[in-house]
């Protein structure tokens, strides 16, 4: 049973409901400005209801990142940029998240055709009979492993800057882009630097010293994924948290 907060009468189901605040008897009742004001509200909490859903958790990105392989990170990207530019469009910042949208599907399709290639060598060395440790990498792969590099710091940038400016859309303090970016630029450059050596030296290391810098470097590039991603979470959450009531603030 549903309880109206204002006659107290009590109901069956949510259709004897004119709004979640109040009976069709007593909505009829009010005036137009009362009406009005109750309509508002009732958009209110289900504008609060639809930011809870938009707000995400970081564990839950690492996680499910772990789990699917990748795939869900990717899907995070894309959602949080469709989230962000169907909500807060504007001159400067729609621009912007246009373009990190199409960098982020020309990242997706890059991505996938490199592990469709990079298996195919691997199964062709197996086939003849070579160990995968000693297969001979072409000068394109150290290419297409620049591309990789090139592509993503330009990706994220966008990435990092249509958060920061759809903040100061939203009418908040904008995260700067220097204080976050950087630390992706870390985690790419340790991983095109481990994976240009790993290709120019045509093996995969050996031996305690290169294997413990290795380890060394990966580490540190984990550390700074993890940090860049974290905030970038926090900031998004705070889009959805503090400057949607402005948005409807300023568009009421």
């Amino acid at each position: 049973m549903i309880r109206c907060p204002r006659c107290g009468q009590e109901y069956p189901s949510d259709y004897y409901f004119r709004t979640p605040l109040l009976c069709s008897r007593c909505y009829e009742k009010l005036g137009g400005e009362e009406k009005l004001a109750v309509d508002r509200e009732a958009a209110a909490r289900a504008e609060r209801q639809t930011q809870d859903d938009r707000t995400r958790r970081f564990w839950v990105l690492l996680l499910l990142s772990i789990l699917t392989l990748g795939i869900y990170y990717f899907l995070w990207l894309y959602l949080n940029l469709r989230e962000i530019r169907s909500a807060f469009p504007s001159s400067g910042g729609e621009r912007t998240v246009a373009i990190a949208r199409v960098l982020l599907v020309v990242k997706i399709l890059f991505t996938l055709g490199t592990v469709i290639i990079s298996l195919g060598l691997v199964a062709g060395t197996v086939a003849s009979g070579m160990s995968p440790e000693r297969l001979e990498i072409s000068p394109g792969l150290l290419l297409l492993t620049l591309f990789d590099f090139l592509l993503s710091i330009v990706f994220y940038y966008y990435f990092t800057a249509s958060i920061s400016l759809t903040q100061q859309k939203a009418g908040i303090e904008a995260v700067s882009v220097g204080r976050i970016y950087p630390f992706m630029i870390v985690y790419l450059a340790i991983d095109f630097a481990t994976g240009a050596y790993v290709i120019l030296s045509g093996h995969a290391p050996s031996g305690l010293r290169p294997l413990a810098v290795l380890a060394g470097l990966g580490s540190v590039g984990l550390v700074g994924l993890i940090v860049y991603l974290y905030n970038c979470q926090l900031e998004i959450n705070r889009i959805w948290r503090e400057g949607a009531w402005r948005m409807q603030e300023n568009t009421t």
